[in-house]
């Protein structure tokens, strides 16, 4: 509550005496109650986001002989992680040349875009047509130090 002092009016006044102004007083109370209820209320109620993470597809489990259809070797690009922001990449089995890039857009960007348009008709992830391009990247670290900086 703000309370104020002051003295009572009277007709006469004395030349000789100043009258001392008193300072007005402020209970802040009230106001600091409303304002932890308030900050209590938006942290309770705010809903957190959840972080967005890309969903990992995995093959479904087979059992049996016939467990699915062999993968080509040019829809396989393997990334490796090595250590100072390098990356080592091949097409296919690991029989072909090891290249090196970096993380940069002309890097390793370039070659994953490569990759994907390497054939024209990218499978579609709604509906896949038979026979479409459906690339399959593999990233493997080189070394445990690689994967404690991530």
């Amino acid at each position: 509550m703000a309370d104020v002092n002051a003295q009572e009016s009277s007709s006469r006044r004395k030349p000789t005496r100043k009258t001392r102004k008193r300072s007005t007083r402020i209970d802040m109370t009230a106001m600091v109650d409303v304002a932890f209820l308030l900050l209590t209320f938006f942290v309770l109620t705010t809903t957190m986001n959840n972080n967005h993470i890309m969903n990992i597809v995995k093959p479904p489990k087979c059992e049996g002989e016939d467990c699915g259809l062999p993968v080509l070797d040019d829809k396989i690009l393997t990334l490796i992680l090595e250590e100072n922001d390098r990356i080592s990449y091949y097409h296919g089995m690991a029989t072909e040349e090891l290249k090196n890039t970096d993380f940069s857009e002309k890097g390793v960007r370039k070659v994953i875009i490569d990759h994907l348009r390497r054939k024209e008709n990218l499978c579609d992830k709604d509906e896949p047509v038979k026979g479409c391009w459906d690339p399959i990247f593999v990233i493997k670290p080189k070394s445990p130090a690689v994967l404690l900086t991530w």
